[in-house]
């Protein structure tokens, strides 16, 4: 995390239009690693949430999100589509 936040600083200097953003959420399709009750987020955790299908083409997994993991998935998307459309992740889109 300390990395990423340095790269992301020295990209801003760069380019100030730079995002960062932190991914917490540890998907309950995965279960926690052995001995753990805790659910992790690691990275591309977040992509189920952009792109569902890979829970199924990939994994093989028939799973179904929760209402929480559902409104999840649909801000990450929002995010994802403003920012390849904008540029900006945070800009604020009307959708369909």
């Amino acid at each position: 995390h300390c990395a990423s936040q340095k790269l992301v600083t020295a990209f801003s200097q760069l380019n100030p239009n730079t995002f960062f953003y932190t991914f917490s959420y540890g998907i309950h399709a995965f279960p926690p690693c052995s001995g753990s009750q805790i659910y992790l987020a690691n990275s591309s955790s977040e992509l189920p949430f952009i792109f569902p299908s890979v829970l199924q083409t990939i994994f093989n997994l028939d799973y179904k999100f929760s209402l929480e993991e559902s409104n999840l998935k649909r801000d990450m998307m929002r995010f994802w589509i403003a920012f390849s459309s904008t540029g900006d992740p945070n800009y604020v889109m009307q959708l369909m």
